[in-house]
């Protein structure tokens, strides 16, 4: 069987391109592929205070997925202002293991390009958990580990973001 694959390189080539055919065609993407209608593009994020950083990661990921993003709300047909990150932390387990609770939200509203809102003032949250040895593991490990699970987090916020995005398309669809 080994020689064959060695005998015949079309052979391989035509498995390879026959498996991408087939996964592309049951739906499967990338994760953090982001997929919008060219109805809602281009797009303006506007991001404030401390959503700044979060706005910013959504514009590149929006980017890298080809959809258009455009500095001036006068261009974009959808415009999507973030709001008011909130992060919170609290110890739920106290002892030599501690655990934490961490926290993300987000306030998010949506408007077409009239201005007509679509969706107002959105509460998108996260929660995650993580433990930390206080006699084995170093402050710098903790709030490393910290800094990676909120990376994480805010990632599940734009995920979040990305699907209430495109269930707009959804609810356009039906009326």
């Amino acid at each position: 069987m080994l020689s064959a694959w060695r005998e015949h390189p079309g052979l391989r080539l035509g498995l390879i391109l026959a498996l991408v055919v087939f996964i592309s065609a049951c739906g499967f993407r990338l994760r953090g592929f982001i997929q919008l209608p060219a109805e809602l593009q281009p797009l303006h994020v506007q991001a404030s205070g401390s959503a700044r950083n979060l706005g910013q990661t959504l514009n590149h990921q929006l980017q890298q997925s080809g959809i258009e993003v455009v500095d001036s709300t006068s261009e974009a047909r959808l415009k999507l202002e973030l709001t008011d990150l909130q992060s919170s932390e609290r110890q739920v387990i106290f002892g030599v293991v501690e655990e934490y609770e961490i926290e993300l939200s987000v306030k998010a509203t949506a408007r077409d390009a009239d201005g007509e809102t679509l969706f107002s003032d959105e509460e998108f949250r996260t929660q995650r958990q993580y433990s930390y040895n206080s006699e084995e593991d170093t402050l710098l490990a903790r709030d490393s580990l910290r800094s990676e699970l909120r990376s994480t987090m805010e990632g599940g916020l734009i995920r979040q973001l990305t699907l209430r995005i495109q269930a707009l398309e959804n609810r356009e669809t039906t009326q």
